[in-house]
């Protein structure tokens, strides 16, 4: 008997959906990696299955999702409550 498979896109939806929301509304984040470096500015270009593709201070680079620790948001997010 074989297994259904979910769809690749369905693997790590929540993740991708909050990254998509970072690249689509330009919102500036900052990345912290697992090695200990922080890039404090950065604007997620695009999302791919196993990276990142990020501009930092005009330049693009690629980044493996997996060496990555921490990603949030330099500013609000688009809705989020004011005070």
């Amino acid at each position: 008997m074989t297994k259904s498979r979910k769809p690749r896109e369905a693997e790590h939806p929540i993740e991708d959906q909050y990254l998509k929301v970072a690249a689509d509304e330009d919102i500036p984040v900052a990345i912290h990696f697992l090695d200990g470096e922080v890039w404090d500015c950065a604007t997620i270009k695009e999302v791919l299955r196993f990276t990142l593709i990020v501009t930092v201070d005009g330049f693009d680079h690629c980044v493996f999702k997996n060496s990555l620790k921490q990603v949030g948001p330099v500013r609000r997010w688009p809705g989020e409550g004011r005070k």
